[in-house]
């Protein structure tokens, strides 16, 4: 009966979808949205895709930037982990993206799509309501991110830079820590704006503790959300959206700001790439972990409830990810103006990781959760230092 509920809703969001991408009498046609793969070319990189499957039986695609334009030299390699709702296209928005400086700079660059996002959703032929969505973030980390960690250094014999972005940097955390062997493949993590302890989140998150409740029962309802039927024409007609006027253009922007925390400096060109590939569908249980976490204030595995718990954990209560064991060196940057992950969360993780090298922190400029890969100021701020600290071996 709750399933066929279930359904009924599901029928009813996509007949929602359908109609609000309708704008002024113009139906958008189902086309694929732009993929990084396409972008990295435009922007005249060479590019590569290799396929890689994890131990739990998924597919990812990664896009790899071997060398510079300028020569074929290829460097040392770093993985990129996008956040939470994005994909690969995060870090190649526009030239002063990351991708790019880290390209520009020598470095072999390999770009994570996490299970079900950007090119590793084709890896399932685009249909979404037969992949499992029965994972969290800790399958992104100790079955994603091991599987990418560990092809590209059987691949280059050598150990791999990550780099992670809010929710990237939480499940590069978590691989760290829960697969302690993985430190002596990972030779530097960058973890910017790492979505860990979430105790002190701003707006708009802590709303989540008040609707707590309700969101769980929403979030019930779906595998993965948003659910659209089809998530590239969904994203291709946003990105129509924003470009249809100069109206439309500052909707995006103002929905961008919500979203960030803080005004966005951000040019056209790179808010219709933004928003030709975010939001991309999340699993409704990696949302619930995050839930979680925002309730408790604590960085734990999934709570499955008391039984589950007992069956998995042998405890009632989830148990905290014992982020000391984790021997990599860490760079942390932060900003003191992001409501999602603040400085007084940051501080906590840095005290309590094993191998805090440096913890940088923004403090002179507005600097929200997203402007670490949109901010026309990111390339100063973040790009350059991170590539300067992945010239340190240590």
């Amino acid at each position: 009966m709750i399933r066929a509920a279930n359904k009924n809703v599901k029928k009813s969001i996509c007949i929602i979808i359908t109609t609000v991408l309708i704008f002024e009498d113009e139906i958008f046609l189902p086309v694929g949205a732009l993929q990084t793969h396409t972008k990295l070319k435009e922007m005249g990189y060479e590019v590569e895709i290799h396929l890689v499957d994890t131990e739990d039986g998924y597919t990812l695609a990664l896009e790899r930037i071997p060398h510079p334009k300028s020569n074929k030299t290829v460097g040392d390699p770093v993985l990129l982990l996008h956040g939470l709702f994005s994909n690969s296209l995060v870090f190649a928005l526009n030239y002063t993206s990351l991708a790019y400086g880290l390209a520009d700079a020598g470095y072999d660059v390999w770009l994570y799509n996490s299970r079900g996002n950007g090119l590793s959703r084709e890896m399932t032929n685009g249909n979404l309501d037969e992949i499992s969505w029965k994972y969290s973030f800790h399958e992104l980390g100790v079955y994603d991110t091991a599987a990418c960690v560990n092809y590209i250094t059987n691949l280059r014999k050598k150990k791999v830079n990550v780099v992670g972005y809010s929710l990237g940097g939480t499940i590069a955390l978590i691989l760290l820590a829960e697969r302690t062997e993985f430190n002596k493949k990972v030779q530097k993590l960058i973890l910017m704006a790492p979505a860990a302890r979430m105790k002190n989140s701003k707006r708009p998150l802590d709303s989540v503790r008040f609707w707590a409740p309700f969101i769980m029962e929403f979030l019930d309802v779906f595998d993965f959300f948003p659910y659209t039927l089809n998530p590239d024409s969904t994203l291709k007609s946003v990105r129509k959206y924003c470009e249809g006027s100069k109206r439309t253009m500052n909707n995006c922007k103002l929905f961008l700001n919500f979203i960030n925390g803080v005004e966005t400096k951000i040019n056209d060109e790179a808010v219709l790439t933004f928003w030709g590939s975010f939001p991309q569908p999340v699993s409704s249980r990696t949302l619930k972990h995050y839930v979680q976490g925002i309730i408790s204030g604590e960085f734990r595995k999934y709570d499955y409830g008391f039984k589950m718990n007992m069956v998995k954990y042998n405890s009632t209560v989830p148990p905290q990810y014992n982020i000391s064991k984790i021997t990599t060196p860490v760079v942390i940057l932060c900003s003191a103006t992001d409501p999602v992950v603040t400085m007084k969360d940051t501080k906590w993780l840095a005290s309590h990781l094993g191998n805090v090298a440096e913890v940088n922190s923004i403090k002179n400029v507005q600097f929200g959760h997203v402007s670490y890969v949109v901010d026309t100021n990111s390339k100063e701020l973040v790009v350059d230092y991170i590539v300067e600290k992945l010239k340190h071996k240590k």
